[in-house]
Order: C-alpha cells, then structure tokens, then sequence
C-alpha cells in the first residue's frame, strides 16, 4: 500500500519573483505539497511509521521565506528538503500559486508545479 500525506493550499506572504518591485513589495502564495511513501497499514498508531504533515508545512513555510527569483527554485527546494529528511518517500509533489498576479488582465492565480 502507497500512502499520500500533505498540506493543501498553505497561504504565506512572500518576495518571490522575476521583477524587483515584486521581491520588494512581496505577494501571497499558496502551497500545496505532498509526499507519498510505503505503508504496512500497521495497527500501532506510531507517528514514525509516516511522515507527519506538521514537518511538510515547516519546510515549506522556510524555503517560502527565502526570497528566490523563480518560483521553480522553491518548488524545488521544497523537494529536495523533503527527500533529504525522509529518505524513505517514493514521490513528492508541490505546486505553487501566486494569487492575483499582475499580467494586465484578471487572473486568478498563477502557479508552479513540480513532481519528485
């Protein structure tokens, strides 16, 4: 058995972006971040047997507080750090979105994903 376990649409007000009044003034991002790893579906209600979702939201929350030019360098960060503390995960995935950017028209949001 697989088991996804993750965080979805955590809001954080960053200075992320290509342009220098974007990294100055910052802007609202949301993440959603999964990781997915083997479970053995055992009866022992311990919380090292998965990844706890508390630690994904703690690694997203500090790669989103280091201003980056791209949004593809936190998303990817985000990743490696996830890998790097849980070896034992298979795949990860993490999108981010920027809310309401600014292309000259009404958008949503605009958004970065990215699969381990």
């Amino acid at each position: 058995m697989n088991a996804r376990v993750g965080i979805e649409n955590a809001e954080f007000f960053s200075f992320h972006g290509y342009y220098p009044e974007e990294r100055k003034s910052g802007h609202v991002f949301l993440v959603t971040a999964w990781v997915e790893l083997g479970y053995s579906n055992k009866k022992d209600q311990v919380l090292s047997n998965t990844v706890n979702y508390e630690n994904i939201f703690r690694i997203s929350k500090e790669e989103m507080e280091i201003p980056r030019i791209l949004l593809e360098t936190v998303a990817s960060d985000i990743l490696i750090r996830l890998k790097t503390e849980f070896p034992e995960i298979r795949n990860g995935f993490v999108r981010i979105q920027k809310q309401a950017p600014q292309l000259g028209g009404k958008v949503e949001s605009s958004f970065v994903e990215m699969t381990l």
